[in-house]
């Protein structure tokens, strides 16, 4: 049993460790001198088996021992080498983390400077929106020229700041008899190619433009202060040298009041109505029943291929249309109706833009401005959709 035990022993190891070589070879050697002993045991006469027992027995003992003994000995040096083995591991992953939290601790320094950065930036234009705010007409001023009731403005940048704008004007009258007709009001609703910093700053353009143009000559008509407009984008931005496609898609309003000795205000009677639009339209409520007048499918700014670029004037006379008559107009950019939503993620579209007007257009102006914001804030929640774009409209009761 002994003898067994020893070959299981020196067995084992040596089948499941291939590169034991030397152990292999006492292994087998013990091997062979266990089996012929036990077929010398079986097979020679009973006379000789003392004699080779006392020869082989021995023999099979040391080589078993042999074994035995580098067994354990590679059973050490295994040992060793996987210690070893594991330490280096060890030591390649400590630098690993060494590594690892030397460039953590950059990520964190360039998070902190981005961070600070992108705090800096955003101060910035926030304190921009501040100086583009105080360019946009002020609430009183809007009040002093269309009346406290009678207009409202829904103003929704995407961002901080804003590529839409919109710009209002009182004209003195042109005939200088007290009775003279003639003293209006010219109002503009813009969109500027991009929004936020680049939209912004195409609307201060804009602005300064349209102050400058009106101021030298008020007289003019909307169609032609688009002419004017047109030019001075291009010669601002030098487009017949750098051919940029920056510019803005605008809609203008001049209203006429009925006498020069009225005021601006509450109940001011307004004579006629003239419009032109580069791009944008203009949406015009009577009694429930609404009318686009379309704009003109040319841009202010950009690529121009013809020799002057000319916009149609639409003019209506107001004395002919009834006073107690439910007549609104609005003026919108493009950034309500291409709003994203709804259950089939699509846009708003003009078509329901305009029969959400319809269905609003005898409410007071300040529900309306509500609903609007109701409305497309609903469709872009039900479509999980971000703003697009700015957002701007302005509706006067006339």
């Amino acid at each position: 049993q002994m003898e067994y035990g020893l070959i299981v022993m020196v067995a084992v190891p040596v089948i499941f460790f291939e590169k034991w070589r030397i152990t292999k070879y006492f292994a087998f050697l013990s091997f062979a001198l266990f089996w012929l002993a036990k077929f010398l045991h079986y097979y020679l006469p009973p006379f000789d088996k003392g004699n080779f027992y006392g020869i082989l027995a021995p023999l099979n003992l040391t080589c078993t021992f042999i074994a035995l003994f580098f067994i354990v000995w590679n059973f050490k040096n295994e040992f060793t080498r996987y210690e070893e083995t594991i330490n280096q591991k060890n030591k390649s992953i400590a630098e690993q983390n060494e590594e690892l939290h030397t460039q953590s601790h950059a990520i964190n320094q360039k998070n902190c400077e981005l961070a600070k950065k992108n705090k800096d930036i955003t101060a910035s234009i926030t304190y921009a929106r501040r100086i583009q705010t105080a360019l946009l007409p002020a609430n009183q001023d809007l009040e002093k020229a269309l009346g406290k009731d009678h207009f409202f403005v829904f103003y929704q940048p995407r961002d901080i700041v804003s590529g839409d704008f919109y710009w209002i004007m009182q004209t003195p009258p042109l005939n200088p008899l007290p009775n003279g007709e003639g003293a209006g009001v010219i109002l503009a609703v813009a969109d500027c190619t991009g929004h936020g910093v680049p939209g912004a700053l195409m609307s201060m353009i804009g602005v300064n433009l349209l102050n400058e143009i009106v101021r030298n000559s008020p007289a003019l008509s909307p169609d032609l202060i688009l002419n004017q407009l047109h030019t001075g984008v291009r010669e601002s931005l030098k487009q017949h040298e750098s051919q940029t496609h920056d510019g803005m898609d605008i809609a203008i309003v001049k209203l006429k009041k009925e006498n020069s000795n009225e005021n601006f205000g509450e109940n001011t009677h307004w004579t006629s109505l003239e419009f032109a639009g580069a791009k944008n339209p203009l949406y015009w409520l009577r009694n429930q029943q609404l009318t686009e007048l379309k704009g003109d499918k040319m841009p202010i700014g950009g690529h121009q291929r013809e020799i002057e670029r000319i916009f149609t004037l639409h003019r209506f006379d107001l004395r002919q249309i009834p006073k107690d008559e439910n007549n609104i107009i609005y003026l919108f950019t493009d950034g309500y109706q291409d709003q994203f939503g709804g259950e089939n993620i699509e846009k708003f579209r003009s078509k329901r833009l305009k029969d959400l007007l319809q269905t609003i257009a005898l409410l007071p102006l300040a529900q309306q401005k509500e609903i609007l914001g109701q409305t497309i804030e609903k469709w872009q929640t039900e479509g999980k959709q971000h703003p697009i774009d700015d957002r701007l409209a302005i509706g006067i009761r006339l």
